[in-house]
């Protein structure tokens, strides 16, 4: 499937139900450990980076300190944990 906004074009993946193992037992710290993850109901994904041009099509703004219709988005954000370990 693909996303069209104006003359910005996001290929999309679905993502099907399921579960599988996230983590690993002999990586790094963070890493560890390694845990099931499932997914209750299928999404779809886009399938690259939200390049600036998207994000201005959908959004009207651009964030970025560097600019150019075709370089990914940076925002530093932190993000909220939804996993207790």
């Amino acid at each position: 499937m693909k996303l069209v906004v104006g003359r910005q074009t996001l290929v999309m993946r679905l993502i099907p139900a399921g579960s599988f193992r996230m983590g690993s037992e002999a990586g790094d710290g963070d890493e560890k450990p390694a845990y099931e993850v499932v997914i209750t109901q299928p999404f779809w994904l886009g399938a690259s980076e939200v390049t600036q041009g998207l994000w201005q099509a959908v959004l009207g703004n651009n964030p970025s300190k560097f600019t150019g219709q075709n370089v990914v988005v940076i925002v530093k954000r932190s993000a909220p944990s939804y996993r207790s370990v």
